[in-house]
């Protein structure tokens, strides 16, 4: 589930121990969240913090904060959730700001609608994506890479074609493809379908949505194509993932 709050002066949970995971970012304002006998951290607009379940931690609103919050449990068995640390997401500001102005439209929703879940998964693939490609902390991706980053995962629902990705930041094919296998170990038509897979596992949690319409979002023209590749990459039928969702 997520919440939001504006203007707050305080925190209603000021400190506590929780079998849950938490992320929270914030828009305006800032606060200092403290991990045990650690140093204070400083979250400031933009920035987003992350405590795992069962840790034990303390914050305090330092300038009144508008703020999105995320309270939910994480597979740890799947790979961008590994490198979930408690403390600072490595997620570029920019990034952040874009799923805010998301967030921003649909916070009427119910807490717990579709959209909202993912752009949670965006922000911990993000953090992954990030935290893989710096050095002692130091972002080291290029901008043709980060630039397509973020143009695919804007355009998922069309169709997407290495060439003209590549054209897009004045490199060839086979420019692309390496810069991706150096600064991702993944080339450009595996992120995109790994992005696709993400974003279908969360649209299918919301039994409403029909697969067609599922297909279509994620970039398939059809339900048929879209099941046969989602079988090929999680091993079961989005049908039957919808069920063991369920259950």
């Amino acid at each position: 589930m997520y919440n939001y709050g504006v203007g707050k002066t305080f925190f209603e949970l000021s400190k506590d121990c929780q079998p849950y995971d938490r992320i929270l970012f914030v828009k305006k304002g800032s606060f200092s969240m403290t991990f045990s006998d650690s140093a204070p951290i400083v979250f400031c607009p933009y920035e987003v913090s992350y405590v795992p379940a069962n840790v034990k931690f303390t914050r305090e609103v330092l300038s009144p904060i508008d703020f999105y919050q995320y309270i939910f449990t994480v597979p740890k068995e799947d790979l961008p959730y590994s490198l979930l640390k408690a403390g600072k997401l490595n997620v570029p500001p920019d990034e952040v700001k874009s799923i805010i102005r998301a967030l921003d439209t649909v916070s009427a929703f119910p807490s717990d609608n579709v959209f909202s879940r993912h752009y949670l998964q965006r922000l911990i693939m993000s953090n992954y994506i990030y935290t893989r490609s710096s050095e002692d902390g130091k972002l080291t991706l290029s901008s043709e890479i980060q630039d397509t980053i973020d143009y695919i995962n804007g355009h998922l629902n069309e169709r997407l074609e290495v060439d003209k990705l590549a054209k897009r930041v004045f490199l060839s094919y086979s420019g692309l493809n390496w810069k991706f296998k150096q600064e991702l170990s993944v080339s450009p038509s595996t992120y995109i379908i790994n992005a696709r897979m993400e974003l279908a596992k969360t649209l299918l949690k919301d039994v409403s949505t029909p697969i067609a319409v599922i297909a279509e979002r994620c970039g398939y023209q059809n339900a048929y194509y879209f099941s046969n590749a989602f079988r090929k990459e999680v091993g079961i039928s989005p049908t039957n993932f919808r069920h063991i969702y369920i259950e």
